[in-house]
């Protein structure tokens, strides 16, 4: 995408709410430019879903404060250094069900959305969707800060584990492109997870039973 066009986008969703005016702009923008309006539209519907889950700047996971004390700790501390509280599965610290709401409406809206649904009077190529729905859902995942709870830990491992054990014909494989990347996201963002695990939660031996079970139904050492 033209760069100034992206820029122009990113600054105006920048706090997850698009105003008619904002949106007004840009694709006079877009029409200047030459772009076709409705792709940019779907691209704008796009990038309002991924900032639903904001991706962290800090790859090793986000900042958060403690609820009993008030410190300010990190996604990977699972012990507040000031107080002691354990931080467990509490509502507003719950990412991993901020990112199955997330994983849905990309789902739904692909479904009601894409050329390929077969809402346009067009064969529907359910395949064709699912491909949209994988290639969008792979940012997510990929972006996802790796949570510092127990229940979040298991959650998202519990999470990855169908499409990470999913097979995939030899001719699959070149048809269902995208479907293959999010196998390899999910993978990925289990392997951080369960690293992470491991060190953080090393004395808690039924947990690390756990851990190891995914790991190895996943083949992550």
């Amino acid at each position: 995408m033209y760069p100034e066009l992206q820029k122009l986008i990113e600054m105006a969703i920048l706090d997850g709410n698009l105003t008619v005016k904002k949106r007004e702009i840009i694709l006079r923008k877009a029409e200047k430019i030459g772009y076709d309006i409705d792709e940019v539209e779907m691209y704008l519907e796009n990038m309002l879903l991924n900032t639903s889950v904001k991706p962290s700047t800090n790859k090793e996971g986000q900042v958060f404060k403690c609820p009993s004390c008030g410190e300010t700790v990190d996604s990977f501390v699972t012990n507040c250094f000031s107080c002691g509280h354990e931080f467990r599965g509490s509502e507003n610290r719950s990412k991993v069900k901020e990112l199955v709401l997330a994983l849905k409406k990309i789902e739904d809206y692909e479904w009601e959305n894409n050329t390929y649904n077969g809402n346009n009077g067009q064969p529907r190529l359910d395949h064709m969707v699912r491909n949209g729905i994988a290639s969008k859902q792979c940012n997510l995942i990929e972006n996802f800060p790796i949570p510092n709870t127990k229940e979040d830990l298991l959650e998202f491992l519990a999470l990855a584990m169908p499409i990470g054990l999913k097979k995939f014909s030899w001719s699959e494989k070149f048809t269902h492109t995208a479907e293959v990347q999010l196998q390899k996201s999910y993978k990925s963002k289990a392997q951080q997870v369960i690293i992470k695990a491991r060190v953080a939660f090393n004395r808690d031996k039924i947990l690390s039973e756990r851990i190891e079970t995914y790991a190895k139904q996943l083949g992550i050492k």
